[in-house]
């Protein structure tokens, strides 16, 4: 049986530049296409069943030979070796002008590749030393698929500007050659739209069948128990996310420990049971996570799952602090420095954690940012700065997750601040505070910020 090729069912080439949908395509049989350096295309060579560990003769061959399997082989691949039926043959000319990035991560376009929305030319793979008598192995195609796999990678994640259609395009080249995480990225690209038309459905479709697969991808367990509890491409079935996440937290996928860990706590699709969250938010904190030690401190602070310990929750927020890639940790743990919970209060370590936060992560939440407005206005761990004040409660009312009464805080402050300055502008221009009692309008509007 072939492999599917993920490919443009109408011209019958790795997706159209222009309006590209994902109702254009459809799975393809590649059983009898070999595609060689030489220009030429070979029938596949036909193999008998495989065993693992096993010689398999292969047939169609002028010199048969014995091709040693990869003990993976038969789980991973199918009975015989396929290729993309997409024509990747060029001539020695157009391979020295190709765009593949020959030294790694350092593409070159050309006109040739990019003249056209509508004729979209895919590089081609390095040439190799291949002929009929040194067929193609598995692990050939293995290798070329982890490649397609990195440019992929490259061109969505490390690139500026990213290119998601190219990088969406390369995944599909990977998945075409039976990588997992090529068809995994392809499904989540699919799922948020990223270089093509969004299609929830399609996405979901891939991920169950490489969760089908001997071995399933631990990834795509966790994606497809966001989906089933989510109802992302497929009806809400919470007992189902919950399959998929245990079968996830046995490959110790992290993502997928959080997700359970929340089933549990909170009753979605499995009973509550407090004490298997904690353990599992225990084991991520064990592993080095920083989300896993703060949810872990909020569990020992509260009693969840476990004997309340403020002074263990306490430690475990510091360390979680420590962290330069998760900003939860800090504000909890700043929190308790600025009330003096089980610890001395220290106001200025407490301002340079919550500064740290909104200064490195932008895209936190807007209570954050009129916690450290406060700081600077009430000069709390630092000097009183209205200008900064003004500005971090201005930024926290254009930031996500604020409450009403946040927001109403944020405005009463604002206009405080600004007030102030009204009054501090009308005492310069009045000559109070000026030794000489001269009014100086310009000195009056640089001060009161007018």
């Amino acid at each position: 049986m072939g492999s599917q090729c993920y490919v443009n069912s109408e011209c019958g080439s790795v997706f159209s530049q222009e309006n590209i949908s994902s109702s254009h395509f459809q799975a393809i049989d590649t059983t009898n296409v070999n595609t060689f350096s030489t220009g030429i295309i070979y029938p596949s060579p036909v193999y008998e069943p495989k065993e693992l560990n096993a010689y398999t003769p292969f047939k169609n061959s002028h010199q048969p030979l014995q091709i040693q399997q990869e003990d993976t082989a038969s789980t991973l691949y199918p009975t015989q070796m396929s290729t993309s039926t997409i024509n990747l043959i060029k001539t020695e000319e157009e391979v020295s002008l190709s765009v593949y990035p020959q030294n790694e991560y350092k593409p070159e376009y050309t006109s040739q590749c990019f003249g056209s929305q509508n004729e979209f030319v895919f590089p081609t793979t390095p040439p190799a030393d291949i002929n009929m008598f040194n067929p193609a192995t598995l692990l050939a195609f293995s290798q070329q698929a982890e490649h397609f796999y990195d440019q992929g990678h490259y061109f969505l994640h490390v690139a500026n500007p990213r290119n998601a259609y190219l990088a969406f395009s390369y995944f599909a080249y990977a998945a075409n050659l039976g990588s997992q995480r090529g068809k995994h990225q392809l499904a989540y690209c699919l799922q948020h739209g990223i270089g093509v038309v969004k299609d929830e459905k399609k996405a979901v479709k891939i991920y169950l069948e490489i969760a089908s697969a001997d071995p399933p991808n631990a990834a795509t367990l966790c994606q497809l128990g966001i989906c089933f509890q989510m109802g992302i491409g497929v009806e809400v079935d919470a007992s189902r996310a919950v399959q998929c996440y245990e079968r996830a937290v046995h490959m110790r996928h992290k993502d997928a420990m959080f997700n359970l860990a929340y089933c549990l706590r909170y009753g979605l699709g499995t009973p509550v049971n407090h004490k298997r969250a904690y353990e599992l938010y225990y084991h991520l904190a064990e592993l080095g996570d920083p989300q896993g030690m703060k949810l872990l401190g909020n569990c020992k602070m509260s009693g969840i799952g476990t004997e309340k310990d403020e002074i263990g929750a306490l430690e475990w927020f510091r360390r979680s602090s420590e962290s330069d890639i998760y900003w939860g940790g800090k504000m909890q743990y700043a929190l308790h420095l600025l009330k003096g919970i089980n610890t001395a209060p220290n106001h200025v370590e407490a301002f340079n954690l919550v500064n740290t936060v909104c200064e490195n992560f932008p895209s936190c939440p807007g209570p954050n940012k009129l916690l450290l407005g406060r700081f600077y206005h009430s000069g709390t761990g630092c000097q009183v700065d209205l200008e900064k004040a003004l500005y971090w409660y201005e930024k926290a009312l254009r930031s996500y997750y604020m409450p009403s009464c946040y927001v109403q805080e944020s405005e009463m402050l604002i206009n405080d601040i600004r007030n102030r300055q009204i009054q501090n502008s009308m005492i310069f221009l009045k000559g109070v505070g000026n030794e000489n009692g001269i009014i100086d309008e310009d000195i009056g509007h640089e001060d009161g910020n007018c």
